[in-house]
């Protein structure tokens, strides 16, 4: 028998009724203080905790922190739960602003830059001027 069982049927001079469990208003498992013991279902005790938030359980929510709407086309599902597709996007957009900003700028691509380059290296430029082609 457990501790706050005794403890609630000394302090009420009676048994617990069968199919009653003696609840916590602490939430307290441990705890033995009288005052703070009371007879219910357990579904009395789990919507006493829920009623406290002191739940472990996910409270159903129809939006996510930020206010997108849970709904077939903004909600999608991951190994660690289900997410605001919404706020994915923004966060993944943030990054590559972040990412894009961040990185050293880069020459503009010029194919006839390249094309000259590699004439040179190999001899095969063309002359500019009428008069270096005689």
């Amino acid at each position: 028998m457990y501790a706050h069982r005794v403890a609630w049927e000394l302090a009420n001079g009676m048994a617990v009724p069968d199919g009653l469990f003696v609840c916590h208003t602490c939430d307290n498992p441990p705890c033995c203080n009288p005052a703070h013991l009371w007879v219910g279902t357990a579904a009395d005790n789990i919507a006493d905790m829920d009623a406290k938030g002191r739940s472990r359980r996910q409270p159903v929510t129809s939006e996510c922190p930020k206010g997108h709407p849970y709904d077939a086309d903004n909600t999608g599902v991951s190994s660690n739960g289900k997410f605001c597709r919404e706020c994915a996007r923004i966060k993944h957009h943030e990054r590559y602003l972040l990412e894009r900003t961040s990185r050293k700028p880069q020459k503009p691509w010029n194919p006839q830059a390249r094309t000259r380059a590699w004439q040179a290296k190999v001899g095969t430029a063309r002359k500019s001027s009428p008069s270096e082609c005689t």
